[in-house]
C-alpha cells in the first residue's frame, strides 16, 4: 500500500483519515517552522498528500495562513517523480563547475520550450 492509497482511503475509512489528519498536522507544524525562518515565497507539495482530485492541503494551507508572518505561496509539484533526478543533475552540473545557463533545464521545466530559440 502506498501513500496515496492511503490518502484515498481516508476519503472512506475512519483510520485512515486519523492517520492523514495526524501526518497532515505533524508535517505542518514542521513546514510552518521552517517558513518562519527562511522566509519563502512558494512552497511546492506533492500531489500524494493532498485532497484527492484538488491538488489542495486545506490543512496546510491554514497553518501557514494562522502562524506565518508572510505566507507563502502553496503550489503542487508539476513532476513529483522527476523533481529529485533534475535537482540532482543541477547539483551535479554545479559541483563541476559548469555553467550551463537556463537553456539546459529549459526542456525539463517546460516541455513546450521544446526547439524554441531566443
Amino acid at each position: 500500500m502506498t501513500a496515496a492509497d492511503v490518502f484515498k482511503l481516508a476519503q472512506t475509512q475512519p483510520d485512515a483519515a486519523v492517520l492523514t489528519a495526524e501526518f497532515n498536522r505533524e508535517l505542518a507544524l514542521h513546514v510552518v517552522n521552517l517558513s518562519i525562518a527562511i522566509d519563502p515565497i512558494r512552497i511546492v507539495w506533492p500531489a500524494v498528500s493532498s485532497v484527492p482530485g484538488t491538488g489542495s492541503n486545506p490543512s496546510l494551507r491554514r497553518a501557514l495562513d494562522a502562524a506565518v508572518p508572510f505566507p507563502p505561496e502553496l503550489t503542487v509539484a508539476r513532476f513529483p517523480s522527476d523533481a529529485p533526478l533534475v535537482g540532482a543533475l543541477a547539483l551535479g552540473v554545479q559541483a563541476a563547475g559548469a555553467d550551463l545557463g537556463e537553456e539546459a533545464f529549459a526542456m525539463i521545466i517546460d516541455p513546450s520550450s521544446r526547439g524554441r530559440r531566443g
